[in-house]
């Protein structure tokens, strides 16, 4: 290109009307191509060519950046419409009129020159796109983890960078694609190959690797899996993956420790045994298995921690009332007694509650899928009681504490347990230990063990000087989970019956059930509770067969749907609840002089299926009201099924109910210590026994340490974060809508239900038949709940436990005297009371006649010189 400035042409002076002639008359006579061929030809005259003329036009000749013409000849050629065409043009030119070849035209040139200009444009946008996923050398919390979803990320790619999302929407969907998958977008596969580019090009932009890292290893990914998925960008590596942890350890523990500043726990404990294998086996080096403990902190509401905050001072008047009700010789207006059982054993509550059970039985069928008024305001489910809240907000927070190589089944390990979680938690300096002996409470829970050596401690110690050495803080609260077992095992060896009888046994071995074999010491719960739950819907739909004398649901569906409303199905459903399935109907029958056996047992196995279920679903609802209420039936139950360590633990907390704890106390241990829920839905409550077990099998299976490297140490680190894995491994499923292995799908049980209804069809066993074969070793049926109540009445059963309790509770210290003085910040220590240093027990002369032999052996072997000599 000359370097000279483009010279100016001369236009001859004309006349305004001559000009618009000329053009008139040069616009009509040339065409298009001969206008061209002209601006060429005068191009070449002015020794330029079109590309010459180009560079100088779009700033390429310096002189002409200010020029007035040029700069609007300019403006015009880069907002002409046909700017894109000439681009497509130049990359790739249409076919010309000669059928030689096609013409190449500048589409190398263009196409290198697209490639450099979308790498650098593609380079920033990634670049500004990573910095926002650039973790700032900081460690992992749980909430900057929580808080990283695919749609904010998604949203910052367009944002930022809308060249990269374009460019990889192109490459990832084809337009025939675009058509056809009106379901399928790609934005999830760009959005991670966007973070995979990023994290490439600076390892510092992170935030999406960390959390599928950490997901992978809450998925027990092993090792190589993990550093397999990191060398393809997706995740970091193991090694990160490893600190991650103890860092996310040890920011839940701070946390914990935070919270607990202005608040009190609800701590729950379980023995979990592990076993740790070793590849090559030595003297010392074996595999082995090893009894440990697992611990978990449940968040309770303030309103609660102001009340356990004030437990000290809200107890002092209860201890003089207790004492003086186990000084008394006589029978204690202070004791419970049989009468505040019936009192409490509201059947009328219980009954509606069975007759809408007995309801949803009929409902859920197939063949009542289509009733048309199942919406009917009489087949609404009775009001609850006391339900807990739901919502977002009333979701439980808990912290699991480090596991420990603690055997908590005695009463020494218990006592080292409770001195671990209280260190674990900082509640091991003088301050608080003084604190906790004056003036406040926890609540400690777990399985009936836990409760009961928690329990027995306390009496054990009722004569340390202090109420911290007598754990008076400790508040027992035993789990719902372990009760709803024992109660299903109870019913299952109760009914079992022989295999030609009308029990278990016949319909264990009729539909073909593995695992509750009458040799087997131990059958699961979850093959029991799936029994139970098939057994209670094939016996109560035959019992709407019995009471409306129909053949099939079916043709019961077509009787009761041309009903004008469901008061006749109601109807049904009072008579099967009074005749065959409760109390009153089980003793109507055995009244009689001549007795059908079979029809009593079946009756009873009604009763005691509406019972277990009753439980189940008044859990999982979360009404702590009725699970108050049907504490006398389930005492009256364990009772007479010789399950006498529930009995009593349900006598315990009745009795501390009633006549020994401040009635706001014993509201916050129903209301925030018997059910717990994890995501704040209706229906989707749980015991907190059940959550530590949870916990426990993330330990054992879900979340342990794998290989020969597996020590103590690493448990106790990893047990902390478990619920951070639990949250970011579902938090992560939900992101990518994963499904698949989140929830256990039960396969349709139709099938077992149609084969169990014809077998208990056929024995007719709801209609009073004395002419019917019946086995006699296995008839009459134990009534339980009658037995127990039973022996209640006419036994010293509530007297004798009374009794075992008095030397302890009659008796105890109420000083608080402390080995060494507490901190200057702590309330100072009360003037020990007159007659605390004379020793009561020595008015028996056997201090052993109230305790079982198994408490005797404890106290004799482990207890002797680590507890207090009270002999």
């Amino acid at each position: 290109m000359d370097a000279d400035p483009l010279p100016r042409p001369i236009i001859p002076q004309t006349s305004p009307s001559n000009t618009r002639k000329r053009k008139s008359r040069t616009t009509a006579t040339l065409s298009k191509s001969q206008r061209v061929r002209n601006v060429l030809a005068y191009l070449g005259s002015q020794q330029l060519n079109v590309a010459s003329f180009l560079d100088a036009l779009l700033w390429g000749e310096p002189s002409l950046l200010d020029d007035n013409v040029v700069k609007s000849a300019r403006q015009s050629f880069c907002a002409s419409p046909l700017l894109p065409a000439i681009l497509t043009h130049l990359a790739s030119p249409p076919r010309t009129n000669a059928a030689s070849r096609k013409t190449v035209g500048a589409s190398s040139v263009v196409r290198k020159w697209v490639l450099g200009q979308a790498q650098v444009i593609v380079a920033k946008e990634i670049e500004l796109f990573g910095a926002t996923m650039q973790d700032n050398g900081l460690d992992p919390t749980a909430d900057s983890l929580l808080k990283i979803t695919l749609d904010e990320i998604s949203a910052t790619l367009k944002r930022i960078a809308p060249g990269v999302f374009g460019l990889l929407r192109a490459i990832a969907q084809s337009p025939s694609q675009l058509k056809r998958n009106t379901m399928k977008d790609p934005t999830v596969t760009i959005t991670v190959v966007a973070c995979q580019l990023a994290y490439h090009r600076n390892t510092n932009y992170n935030q999406f690797q960390q959390i599928i890292g950490l997901y992978l290893k809450g998925k027990a990914a092993p090792s190589k899996a993990i550093d397999i998925v990191h060398r393809c960008g997706l995740c970091m590596s193991y090694s990160w993956t490893c600190k991650a942890i103890r860092s996310l350890s040890k920011e839940a523990m701070e946390s914990l420790k935070k919270w607990l500043e202005e608040n009190l726990p609800f701590i729950l404990h379980d023995n979990v045994r592990l076993v740790f294998r070793v590849t090559t086996q030595r003297v010392n080096n074996q595999t082995h298995g090893d009894n440990g403990t697992a611990a978990t902190v449940i968040a309770l509401p303030r309103s609660a921690t102001e009340i356990l905050a004030s437990y000290g001072e809200l107890m002092r008047p209860k201890w003089d009332e207790i004492a003086e009700a186990f000084r008394s010789g006589d029978y204690p207006e202070r004791m419970l007694s049989l009468k505040d059982l019936l009192q409490r054993n509201n059947q009328d509550q219980y009954r509606a509650f069975s007759i809408h059970n007995v309801i949803t039985v009929l409902l859920d069928s197939p063949q009542f899928s289509q009733y048309r008024h199942r919406d009917h305001r009489l087949l609404a489910p009775p009001p609850p009681v006391h339900a807990m809240p739901t919502g977002p907000e009333h979701r439980t927070k808990y912290w699991m504490l480090g596991t420990v190589p603690i055997e908590e089944a005695s009463y020494d390990g218990n006592e080292q347990v409770i001195n671990e979680m209280l260190r674990q938690i900082g509640f091991n300096d003088d301050k608080t230990k003084a604190r906790l002996a004056i003036e406040c409470a926890i609540p400690w829970g777990g399985d009936q063990l836990t409760e009961s050596r928690l329990r027995m401690i306390k009496h054990f110690r009722s004569d340390d000087y202090n109420g911290f050495d007598r754990r008076d803080f400790i508040i027992p609260v035993f789990g719902w989970f372990h009760v709803t077992m024992c109660l299903a095992n109870a019913i299952f060896k109760g009914h079992r019956g022989p295999p030609k009888g009308y029990g278990f046994d016949r319909d264990i071995a009729l539909l073909g059930i593995k695992g509750l074999a009458a040799s087997e010491k131990k059958p699961q719960f979850h093959t029991i509770d799936n029994l139970l739950h098939t057994e209670h819907t094939a016996r109560f739909r035959e019992a709407w067969l019995w009471a409306t004398s129909e053949d099939t649901l079916e043709s019961l569906f077509t009787t009761l749907n041309d009903d004008p409303d469901p008061s006749r199905l109601c109807h049904f459903a009072e008579k099967i609840v009074d005749k065959r399935a409760s109390a009153a109907a089980a003793v109507g029958l055995q009244s009689l002089r001549q007795h059908d056996y079979v029809l009593e047992a079946s009756v009873l196995l009604l009763r005691d299926l509406d019972l277990y279920i009753h439980l189940r679903r008044t859990i999982r609802g979360g009404d702590v009201g009725r699970l108050e209420a049907l504490i006398p039936t389930l005492i009256f139950h364990f009772n007479g099924s010789s399950n006498g360590l529930y009995c009593k633990m349900l006598v315990e907390h009745m009795q501390w109910h009633l006549y020994e704890a401040p009635p706001k106390v014993s509201r916050v241990i129903r209301d925030h210590c018997w059910l717990v829920n994890r995501t704040g839905k209706p229906n989707n409550f749980l015991p907190p026994d059940q959550l530590q077990e949870h916990n426990n099998g993330g330990i054992k299976h879900v979340h342990a340490p794998l290989g020969v490297n597996a020590t103590w140490p690493l448990i106790t680190a990893l047990s902390p974060v478990i619920p951070v894995f639990n949250a970011i491994t579902d938090h992560i499923d939900r992101l990518f809508g994963v499904i698949h292995g989140s929830r256990h799908t039960e396969p349709e049980g139709e099938t077992d239900l149609r084969i169990l209804g014809k077998a208990l069809h056929a024995v007719n066993a709801l209609t009073f038949d004395l002419k019917r074969p019946r086995a006699p070793k296995s008839m009459p049926c134990k009534d339980a709940w009658f037995e127990g109540q039973r022996e209640l009445s006419i036994t010293n059963y509530l007297r004798n436990w009374w009794d075992s309790r008095r030397p302890f509770m009659a008796y105890r210290r109420s000083s608080q005297i402390f080995e060494g003085p507490p901190t200057t910040s702590a309330p100072p220590a009360p003037t020990p009371v007159a007659g605390d240093d004379v020793d009561y027990f020595a008015e028996f002369e056997n201090p052993y006649d109230f305790i079982d032999d198994a408490i005797e052996q404890e106290l004799l072997g482990q207890r002797k010189d680590a507890l207090v000599d009270m002999y």
